[in-house]
């Protein structure tokens, strides 16, 4: 991006002659583009703006902001005023103390055109967001539906070749009545809000930036910004004409895909091993890796239990699918409701958190209606709303990131002022009418506060359905453990009676092999039973893991631990109950395959 950045706003929108109707929206506009331009992590322009001033004023900043620039420089001028066009064809910019009839009272294009002409800076974009309303000539009669194009005022043979530069308008001509001395809007002429607004909203939530790349360019906010005024009024179609040599990068956005980094080659073996168990095991390093702070592995790892939720078998997926939700998008509060606001009050603002892992946490907010304001904090999100026009709110705050999205409800219902009561426009302040009258009492938003922290208090409300589950399956697991340490203890019992068979046959002249022979029964029970307990410390172990993993994924769940904290008997099945049931079982195997191992020893010499 260019190393010098500036930007200049002109927005007037009250006017000395009432043959110029105020405007609604280009004092809010100017503000909130002049914010977002400014911001060191979306634009970062050197922004100056100029508010409802006389022409003579705008002309002199024009001339002065264009001056002494260097070829490197980027610039950006913003018009949101009323367009005019005289009777010789010409467009003009009204200025506050503008008078039909009077070109000189007016900013004309071709003022501006030399302006962008002369400056030494190879990068200028100028966007009009103009009210083109009325024609010059003072008392002329104008044909309804007769269009000035406001690009053929810019075109490429007027501003001379070689330079970089760039006009987007807010429509494709301007519609205007004229009737006598006074411009009317009975041919619904565009408010300029929806241009700008869908300038500040591309530029804010980074929507505009369609490669993720993390940069907005010139293309890329016009593309945006095209499509979401033909939304909201498809009567107006904004257009472009741009002169540019390659991409000229109008701010930063916090959108830059997340290229995700290759798994291990010992861990993609064991995601595509033959052996389920092996799959399976494969899912609690996923799981490890998909909460690093390194988002490129986190995001890796979350690919690849994608995949196997959509080509596992069903236990294996599902198992894939619970690590998955540990990782989704949990805003806290899960809605917001502002209650009831007072129009013109100030901004309500609440926090909300945004719990789970880096990976839960790294996504972009969207607000679906432009009153919804959302800045990005260490621990989530700032959500505050424009109070300025009364109504009912009811919209989303869509969240998405790379591990999906979700939408965060929020309403308030703003209240109209009571009639006379002065009205206060965004971004500015009205004076009191007495310098020592009291002002009337500010109806205080109602906020919606931010749940507390989990903390570990006793709950003795139903334990979660995967708590349950692994309970039970701790249980079964304790069972086949015991069953399995009983069949040992009567394979032992028998091998002590082989053994004491086998030294009195033995010491009687016998033959060892024929003494085996005679008590080949008995060591057939010691080798049932010593198989018997070999299959059920297997299943002591496979329940143990399956479990454990069971416990794992109802704990990392919000409140789980809460939840559990009122049963101390659930915390000592998972830390110390289940873990001694595996370690138990595991040695009861191993005696099994020893005793195994001697009947198999005693079969081989009969």
């Amino acid at each position: 991006m260019n190393d010098s950045r500036h930007a200049l706003i002109i927005a007037n929108d009250d006017y000395e002659n009432p043959g110029l109707k105020k405007l609604v929206s280009p004092a809010a506009d100017a503000l909130a583009l002049a914010t977002v331009l400014s911001n060191p992590k979306i634009g970062d322009f050197d922004v100056q703006v100029a508010r409802n001033e006389p022409s003579w004023v705008i002309a002199r900043k024009l001339d002065d902001f264009f001056d002494e620039r260097r070829p490197g420089d980027a610039l950006i001028v913003h018009f949101s005023c009323h367009g005019l066009k005289s009777e010789s064809g010409q467009l003009f910019f009204a200025g506050t103390d503008t008078v039909p009839g009077k070109p000189s009272t007016a900013v004309s294009a071709d003022f501006v055109r030399d302006r962008i002409s002369s400056s030494r800076a190879q990068s200028i974009v100028l966007f009009l967001d103009c009210c083109y309303g009325g024609a010059f000539s003072q008392g002329m009669s104008m044909r309804a539906g007769e269009d000035v194009h406001v690009l053929e005022a810019f075109s490429p043979d007027k501003l001379g070749g070689g330079r970089g530069w760039a006009v987007i308008t807010a429509s494709n001509s301007m519609e205007y009545a004229f009737e006598g001395n006074h411009l009317s809007d009975q041919f619904d002429s565009p408010r300029p809000s929806v241009f700008t607004g869908a300038l500040v909203n591309g530029l804010t939530t980074g929507e505009a930036d369609r490669d993720e790349d993390g940069l907005v360019s010139l293309n890329e906010l016009y593309d945006y910004v095209y499509e979401r005024v033909r939304q909201e009024n498809p009567r107006q179609t904004p257009s472009r004409t741009i002169n540019l040599q390659g991409d000229l990068y109008v701010a930063h956005s916090g959108r830059k895909r997340i290229k995700p980094a290759k798994l291990p080659p010992d861990l993609q073996e064991a995601i595509s091993s033959p052996n389920v168990f092996t799959r399976r095991g494969a899912i609690s390093e996923l799981r490890f890796r998909m909460t690093s702070t390194d988002l490129e592995n986190a995001v890796g790892a979350h690919q690849a239990l994608v995949e196997m939720v959509n080509t596992e078998i069903q236990w294996v997926a599902d198992e894939a699918a619970a690590a998955l939700r540990e990782v989704a998008i949990s805003p806290q509060p899960a809605a917001l409701d502002f209650g009831s606001l007072a129009e013109g009050s100030p901004p309500p603002h609440t926090e909300v958190r945004l719990l789970g892992p880096a990976l839960a946490r790294h996504c972009e907010a969207s607000p679906e209606d432009d009153r919804i304001r959302v800045e990005k904090t260490a621990d989530g999100l700032d959500v505050s709303l424009d109070t300025s026009p009364a109504g009912q709110l009811s919209a989303g705050i869509a969240l998405k990131g790379p591990v999906g999205e979700t939408t965060l409800q929020v309403d308030a219902e703003i209240t109209a002022k009571p009639a006379g009561r002065p009205h206060v426009v965004v971004g500015t302040v009205a004076s009191p009418p007495h310098e020592h009258a009291p002002r009337p009492p500010v109806q205080q938003p109602q906020r919606v506060p931010p749940r507390p922290p989990i903390q570990a208090k006793a709950h003795k409300g139903p334990l979660p359905p995967k708590v349950k589950q692994a309970v039970v399956l701790s249980a079964c697991a304790l069972a086949a453990e015991v069953a399995s340490v009983v069949c040992l203890v009567l394979s032992l019992r028998s091998a002590l009676f082989v053994q004491s068979e086998l030294v009195e046959k033995t010491g009687a002249g016998m033959k060892f092999a024929d003494a085996v022979s005679k008590t080949m029964y008995d060591v057939g029970v010691m080798g049932g039973n010593a198989l018997a307990s070999v299959f059920t410390a297997l299943a002591a172990i496979a329940l143990g893991r399956i479990a454990g993993h069971t416990f794992a994924a109802a704990f990392a769940a919000p409140g789980i631990a809460v939840k559990a904290k009122g049963r101390p008997g659930i915390n000592r099945v998972r830390k110390v109950l289940l873990p001694g049931t595996v370690a138990l079982a595991h040695i009861t195997l191993s005696l099994a395959l020893l005793f195994i191992g001697a009947y198999a020893y005693c079969l081989a010499l009969r």
